[in-house]
């Protein structure tokens, strides 16, 4: 707090940390600035084409804050037998080996699951060329998660936890779905229900195609914007510090 109160501004990424801040800090001094990303490249993949086996996927920390094991415990309880699905696991499973031995354990008897471990920032375009829908289980408040703008780019529907910052991010039943955090049931419910209703699926995806993501040059203009009214009155003359 006594750190807090020496702040000439504090930037806020997402609205959920906005409203942590806003009773430790003066309202006047916190600023809304979505992070930017530009994932254009991303767009390029081709669009798989409807009817194919749904692929679920998942891109992050290999770790239990994020989820994993909720969405191997929630996809295990899927109804396949109408849509063939398949869940893609892409993430460093060598950071906790113990808690990527459960997963391993957890999902080795069913082949509609994969764990494929780390990928070069570079092959990033074609991970996300195979997903059709990404999944984002945290249970911890997520600020602006790189994972769901990257999907956003690519427009790739996004299931994610109803929690901070995730939940605003995803416009549910219009661009993804939200979930109960921690519950796997439902997760697994959000996933069924893309399985099961073709419109619901066809929407989701046509909204996550008109979504837009803020660039990085936006990002940057109003960055600057910030630090010059923040400079501004401490500027001498002659226009030094």
């Amino acid at each position: 707090q006594a750190a807090l109160a020496r702040v000439a501004m504090l930037i806020a990424p997402s609205q959920f940390m906005f409203s942590q801040f806003e009773q430790r800090v003066d309202p006047a001094k916190i600023v809304f600035c979505r992070t930017g990303y530009d994932g254009d490249h991303l767009r390029a993949g081709q669009q798989r084409a409807a009817g194919e086996i749904v692929r679920f996927g998942y891109i992050g920390q290999i770790a239990p804050h994020k989820g994993v094991h909720l969405l191997v415990e929630a996809f295990k309880h899927l109804d396949t037998s109408r849509q063939a699905a398949e869940l893609h696991i892409w993430g460093g499973l060598e950071v906790n080996p113990a808690y990527s031995q459960k997963l391993r354990e957890a999902s080795l008897r069913d082949r509609r699951i994969t764990l494929h471990g780390r990928f070069p920032s570079s092959e990033l375009p074609d991970v996300l060329a195979t997903f059709d829908y990404a999944i984002v289980p945290s249970t911890w408040f997520e600020n602006c998660p790189l994972s769901i703008l990257e999907s956003h780019a690519a427009g790739i529907p996004v299931l994610t936890s109803k929690l901070g910052g995730m939940a605003e991010l995803v416009s549910h039943e219009q661009d993804g779905l939200l979930f109960a955090p921690g519950d796997a049931a439902d997760i697994a419910r959000s996933m069924q229900r893309i399985l099961d209703d073709r419109h619901l699926a066809d929407h989701l995806r046509q909204g996550a195609r008109q979504r837009k993501v803020r660039s990085v040059s936006a990002e940057m203009e109003q960055l600057l914007s910030i630090y010059t009214s923040v400079l501004s009155p401490i500027l001498q003359p002659s226009g030094k510090c």
